[in-house]
């Protein structure tokens, strides 16, 4: 099982949404991760079928995906940044409707419905109105119609966007538990939904995939030193204007204040050199500076 993407592009008009893109998955959770405008909604919507390639080719198994059409879309599920629901359907109501979109026969259906309702931790509410749900309840009603159909690829963007700090975790949790045996895709601009479950990571900045490997392989490979300072917090505020667009962390006890701080040259004899996190890769390349310019 992989899904291979072989220089894709996506251009409307004359930008350049998605440019040269050539990346291979197999079965696993990967990460593609950028900020906001790098490309990436534009790169799922393709891999959905729902925009097609300016150039390039994306297939299944040896199989273009555009000329597979339907039995293409039986095989995948997607959770949009924004997915449409009625707000006064019950959870299960609502999950019974995209299954007969789907497809899917009533037996059929009403078996997935109780397995995913199990799966998403939503049973105890499937009978609550789609409006009355919090966001972190929405986003995993979101995930379930994504898996109705038992997928074997499954498209997610942004799915921890705008969740609290424990919904997050739950969401990364159970993403990290559907990947057995599918090839899972998430999309994202907050590292730590995928910094502990990746198995490889896609970095996209301005349409191009401009890094790709493992957590470990991106953060022994970062193209600059990472250095932590502690220092008084009465002297932290002149320190960090000086290297503004070199510190991607700042920790602040009241007292004192530490800083992680990306430059190649020592910052302060008392700074000490520290392994990079998947964090300080991101800020290298899309922090104040873009990444362009270091001390």
């Amino acid at each position: 099982m992989n899904l291979v993407l072989n220089k894709v592009k996506k251009s409307f008009g004359n930008m350049k949404a998605v440019d040269n893109v050539s990346i291979e998955m197999e079965e696993g959770l990967y990460g593609l991760l950028g900020s906001n405008g790098a490309g990436k909604t534009t790169l799922m919507r393709m891999l959905c079928t729902v925009l097609k390639p300016t150039e390039g080719s994306i297939c299944y198994d040896g199989m273009d995906i555009f000329k597979m059409d339907a039995q293409y879309r039986d095989i995948i599920g997607y959770l949009p940044q924004e997915f449409g629901f009625y707000p006064n359907l019950s959870v299960k109501k609502y999950l019974a409707y995209i299954a007969s979109l789907k497809g899917l026969k009533n037996k059929v259906a009403d078996r997935r419905i109780d397995i995913l309702l199990e799966t998403t931790g939503m049973k105890e509410h499937s009978l609550k109105k789609m409006k009355e749900l919090s966001g972190g309840m929405k986003r995993r009603v979101g995930i379930a119609q994504a898996l109705l159909n038992d997928p074997k690829i499954l498209i997610l963007d942004e799915p921890t966007a705008g969740l609290d700090p424990i919904e997050r975790i739950r969401c990364r949790n159970l993403l990290g538990e559907l990947a057995k045996g599918k090839i899972v895709l998430l999309s994202t601009h907050i590292v730590s939904d995928i910094e502990a479950i990746a198995k490889k990571v896609f970095v996209m900045k301005e349409g191009k995939i401009i890094k790709e490997g493992t957590v470990e392989e991106l953060c022994s490979n970062i193209p600059c030193k990472v250095w932590l300072y502690c220092l008084k917090t009465d002297e932290a505020e002149g320190f960090i204007s000086r290297f503004k667009s070199s510190v991607s962390a700042i920790n602040n006890n009241g007292k004192y204040t530490e800083l992680r701080i990306l430059s190649e040259n020592k910052p302060d004899d008392n700074a000490r050199l520290v392994d990079a996190t998947l964090e300080d890769l991101f800020f290298y390349y899309f922090g104040i500076e873009g990444g362009d310019k270091y001390d």
